[in-house]
């Protein structure tokens, strides 16, 4: 078995207390825990694949490369449409991942879903098969809808609505959902609006009903707020009416044997109306007047 020569030896850029201590921190339970719980997870992956640290980005790039290289290389066959390489498919990308160095791919689950790919590729062709959205190829290939994290053949750059934009389901909901809100704002406002209208009208009649008991002019009410005039008495006329107004004519009153008061006006909204008494003599009544 070959003997490696110790890191920080290999690297002198790496100290030999700094090699120590990362070895010390790769010891600890918590470290192993954590590795082993990753290892778990990756065991559970039954389509790995041999990507670079620079992922999807790097395959890309190699790929359209490549794809150069067979243009400027079989260029004279090539019709004015092949001319520049097409943009890749998400198949594509993720089989390419999943194909080792040295040929073969990296699991048999993988190669299941290849030869899936292979077919439906086909099929779209004849237009038996017709790629929808998220739907597409390689969806249908595996089986399985995607998910919300990472999309599948692309890389961490994109999630499930960056790359394929919103569903018409989920655009739909939230159209539904603007519009509930209106209908309840709107609802709120007409209900804060009957309320403090009902408010102000209850305030506006106390505020009247008030004024017309220091004029004197309201005794009594009934449930419709309608003011009851006094009856005349026997030997009296009462002078009755609306003294809203300066120069309203108060409504004539008679009184028994036919003696008839006209008031001519009131001053002031307070004011009362003189009263005088019932006389039998006619001319002091007319003088009165």
């Amino acid at each position: 078995m070959p003997v490696f020569p110790k890191t920080y030896v290999k690297y002198n850029y790496i100290k030999k207390a700094i090699w120590k201590e990362f070895v010390k921190s790769r010891q600890t339970a918590e470290f192993k825990e954590k590795s082993q719980k990753d290892k778990d997870n990756h065991a559970k992956n039954v389509y790995p694949h041999v990507l670079s640290r620079e992922g999807y980005k790097r395959l890309k790039e190699d790929m359209m490369n490549g794809k150069r290289l067979l243009i400027s290389k079989y260029g004279s066959t090539l019709t004015d449409d092949d001319s520049s390489p097409s943009p890749l498919e998400r198949y594509e990308t993720w089989t390419r991942a999943r194909i080792k160095k040295g040929g073969g791919f990296t699991s048999k689950p993988v190669k299941k879903v290849a030869e899936k790919i292979v077919s439906l590729v086909e099929e779209t062709k004849k237009g038996v098969f017709v790629p929808k959205g998220r739907n597409d190829i390689l969806t249908e290939a595996i089986g399985t809808p995607e998910h919300g994290g990472n999309v599948r053949g692309v890389g961490k750059k994109h999630n499930i609505s960056t790359f394929f934009g919103r569903s018409k389901v989920s655009r739909q909901r939230q159209h539904i959902d603007v519009k509930e809100q209106l209908a309840e704002f709107k609802a709120d406002m007409e209900a804060k609006f009957e309320e403090k209208l009902a408010q102000e009208r209850k305030m506006m009649q106390d505020s009247l009903m008030e004024t017309l008991k220091s004029m004197g002019l309201s005794q009594t009410s009934d449930t419709n707020n309608k003011v009851i005039e006094p009856e005349a008495q026997n030997d009296k006329l009462i002078v009755t009416g609306s003294a809203k107004g300066s120069c309203s004519p108060a409504p004539v009153k008679e009184a028994q044997n036919d003696i008839v008061v006209v008031i001519g006006s009131v001053k002031g909204s307070r004011s009362h109306a003189p009263v005088p008494e019932a006389q039998n003599d006619m001319d002091d009544v007319k003088k009165f007047v």
